[in-house]
């Protein structure tokens, strides 16, 4: 047997591939619109797509309302689809070219998979070291998984959650924009989840509280998380508006009167005031407020069903929490929650996101063994994402731009990654025993 093949790989190799894909995605869209319309070549296909965004047509390529079909039209169904999808309808040079940056991440990651298919663990550790992680022990518990827990958990809490969504939704209510009582009942619905954990824990399974995760653990997780998950949002909206994905608002007073009309008589203070109001509610109060409901979700989310699906190993164990998570928030997506204008795919996008922020909530339960700690996770992500950032930068496209968008996808997923393939384990005994 040849030396290579007794290394050990440095992660699973879809992850490995999946940090190659990454860096890759991020250096094609790395300044993607920052400069026109190159050469008449570009001009051409942009009218082309442009035309078939307008007119409705999205088979074939038109040209003053003629197919020329001189090639075949992958690229422009690839465009069109986008900007359908994406709810835009103007093609401007960065979602012309994004098809060509899809296509080349796709054609990295097909790469690593063929190399893969042929080399096997030699391929494996090559993408691995490139990746520029450390070596890390296999991930996979050796304790069976508890079925019968997790059905009973999904059963009640799903059919409660989508439940009460489904009947609001029959009623006329929509979650594009939160009044006072739609924001009460998502409070409420966020604890439907440590009910269901409390009622399979203490009468269904009987199996108890012990590893459920109260403990509070130690302060400096805190801090990392409320001062690091502004840092993350940083970084997202910067490189948003560095894309042209989005335009700096200096004055947050219109973008606010457009995102909650002002009932008679109120006024929004000037432009100064409301900054300081909005960053000290974004940074300080909110994280802190919302802890009261995130907690219901975590209880039942990282209190529960995540610890219960570690024995298939960390990796799949996060892949099938944050598409049921993300699931979960299926009914109100549908009503405009999150991804307004697009009820389906919008579900698919939130299953993604509530996976990269997985990755995160299951590196610090693994290493603190924490559910108030990933409840203020879930807090602190809540309270900036409702909070100053999108009064800030504005004009985001739904699925490209912001923290619901590739862009904010993208980036938590590498710091969920990185948090994962430095997480030990030996963290899995506090779950498995």
């Amino acid at each position: 047997m040849s030396s290579i093949s007794k290394l050990q790989p440095a992660i699973p190799p879809y992850a490995a591939m999946a940090i190659v894909a990454t860096v890759v995605a991020l250096l094609m869209l790395f300044r993607i619109g920052a400069s026109d319309v190159c050469n008449a070549n570009e001009a051409v296909e942009g009218v082309f797509v442009q035309q078939m965004v307008e007119h409705g047509k999205l088979l074939f390529p038109l040209e003053n309302g003629t197919v020329p079909m001189y090639k075949p039209p992958l690229f422009h169904w690839t465009a069109t689809a986008i900007d359908y999808v994406s709810g835009i309808r103007k093609v401007t040079p960065a979602n012309l070219r994004f098809p060509s940056a899809l296509y080349a991440t796709a054609g990295a990651i097909l790469t690593m998979l063929f190399a893969y298919s042929i080399l096997g663990n030699a391929a494996n550790w090559a993408i691995s070291s490139s990746s520029l992680v450390s070596s890390l022990p296999p991930s996979r518990s050796s304790q069976p998984v508890n079925w019968r827990g997790i059905g009973y958990f999904l059963a009640l809490c799903l059919s409660l959650t989508w439940g009460i969504e489904i009947v609001a939704l029959m009623r006329g209510i929509r979650f594009a924009v939160l009044s006072q009582a739609t924001s009460c009942l998502l409070a409420l619905v966020m604890w439907i989840p440590a009910a269901s954990a409390f009622v399979v824990r203490r009468w269904l399974t009987g199996e108890g509280f012990a590893s459920a995760g109260l403990r509070v653990g130690p302060w400096k997780p805190y801090l990392f998380v409320w001062l690091g998950i502004p840092c993350l949002f940083l970084v997202i909206y910067t490189l948003t508006f560095a894309l042209k994905l989005g335009v700096f608002n200096p004055d947050p007073v219109i973008a606010l009167k457009s995102l909650h009309p002002l009932p008679p008589g109120k006024h929004i203070p000037p432009a100064p005031r409301l900054l300081a109001l909005l960053g000290f509610t974004s940074f300080v109060a909110a994280p802190f407020i919302n802890l009261i409901a995130t907690f219901g979700e975590e209880f039942g989310w990282t209190g529960y069903l995540l610890p219960t699906l570690l024995p298939f190993g960390r990796w799949k164990a996060v892949a099938i929490y944050g598409m049921i998570w993300g699931l979960w928030h299926a009914p109100l997506v549908i009503g405009g929650f999150n991804y307004p204008r697009h009820p389906f795919a919008g579900v698919v996008w939130m299953c993604a996101f509530t996976t990269a922020i997985g990755m995160i909530q299951c590196s610090l339960l693994m290493r603190y063994r924490s559910v108030p700690l990933t409840a203020f996770l879930h807090a602190t992500v809540n309270a900036n994402a409702y909070g100053i950032w999108r009064l800030l930068v504005i004009g985001v496209p739904t699925f490209l731009g912001g923290l619901l968008g590739l862009v904010g996808i993208l980036m938590i997923g590498i710091v969920g990654t990185w948090l994962m393939v430095r997480t030990k384990r030996e963290t899995f005994c506090f779950i498995t025993q």
